[in-house]
């Protein structure tokens, strides 16, 4: 799979009792716009025979069985497959308000305290429609300490715009059936590069009393880490209240797994690859670091391994214009 149409795409493979599956997405967000996967034949595995495909939302699911008489020189693959019963990326996005009740000193209840600040950015329209756009969260910039405070998201989730709606972070959305607790309006022109796929809301000075109750998040000082780490992501995948990814499927804490020049060779090693929850809904939400609590990186992948761009390397990108903006 490594040559083809499938080259470079982010593909699975779970061994699942005697069968294997191959699980591929349908499209995926390389930061300036939505590629659709090309059409592809199922790839041939040794020892198996390929059934059928079914189709789940995004992701396309290859079913394959051992076949009766293994081909002449092949190796079917063994019991102690590294992929058996894992998964690539999580599966698992905790809903925030389990977490609530943790005690604040704990790892559960720390994350949860800083996961006050992601909030779900929505769109509504002047008839009173509200549509889920993705993710965003409260920040101070490196730049310039906490004299601002900024919505930081996606330029591809704020950028299709009809005129007449508004946009707004809705904050405290954890449960469906309470409104949020806060709601801070997006207004005037934001700090944005499609190419690095950001946009940076300054919050306005009569909403900032009510942002600092959230406590904004704090970029890492040293970029965005190094693979190995551990890290999580506070999120409103689906168009959902809010979850936070911090285990992968077999239980482990999700990390960085690579770093990669997926936007081009200006940013090189600029993009972090990790194994948290990813689904649509997920642009937008903060990298953090499980340690030090720091937003490390800005989540823009779409389905399969998450992406994530160094947070400094958003920052230093948009300083010039949110100094234009004083």
């Amino acid at each position: 799979m490594s040559q083809g149409p499938d080259a470079n795409w982010d593909i699975a493979i779970r061994k699942d009792g005697n069968h294997l599956r191959v699980y591929k997405p349908l499209w995926r967000n390389l930061g300036f716009g939505r590629e659709n996967r090309p059409p592809a034949p199922p790839p041939k595995i040794a020892g198996y025979q390929y059934q059928g495909e079914t189709i789940q939302g995004d992701v396309s699911t290859l079913s394959y069985t051992p076949e009766a008489t293994s081909t002449p020189g092949s190796v079917a693959p063994s019991n102690d497959d590294p992929w058996a019963n894992t998964f690539p990326f999580s599966l698992t996005n905790t809903l925030a308000r389990t977490l609530k009740s943790s005690p604040a000193q704990s790892p559960e209840g720390i994350k949860y305290h800083h996961a006050r600040a992601v909030g779900a950015i929505v769109e509504i329209k002047p008839d009173g429609q509200v549509n889920h756009l993705g993710t965003g969260f409260l920040a101070t910039s490196p730049y310039d300490g906490d004299s601002n405070i900024y919505v930081v998201t996606n330029s591809h989730v704020i950028r299709a715009n009809d005129g007449k709606s508004r946009k707004e972070l809705w904050l405290g959305y954890e449960n469906p059936n309470s409104d949020p607790e806060e709601r801070i309006a997006l207004s005037g022109r934001p700090a944005e590069n499609a190419g690095l796929d950001y946009a940076i809301f300054r919050v306005k000075d009569e909403d900032k009393a009510r942002a600092i109750h959230f406590h904004p998040l704090q970029s890492n000082p040293s970029g965005s880490g190094f693979i190995g780490d551990d890290i999580y992501m506070p999120n409103h995948a689906n168009r959902s209240i809010k979850g936070i990814s911090y285990r992968d499927s077999s239980g482990r804490n999700t990390r960085i797994l690579q770093m990669t020049s997926d936007l081009g060779s200006k940013y090189r090693n600029q993009v972090l690859v990790h194994n948290a929850f990813n689904s649509p809904g997920t642009s937008g939400s903060p990298i953090i670091d499980s340690h030090s609590h720091n937003v490390v990186a800005l989540n823009f992948g779409g389905i399969g391994l998450g992406r994530a761009v160094n947070i400094l390397t958003v920052w230093t990108d948009a300083r010039p214009q949110l100094q234009h903006e004083t």
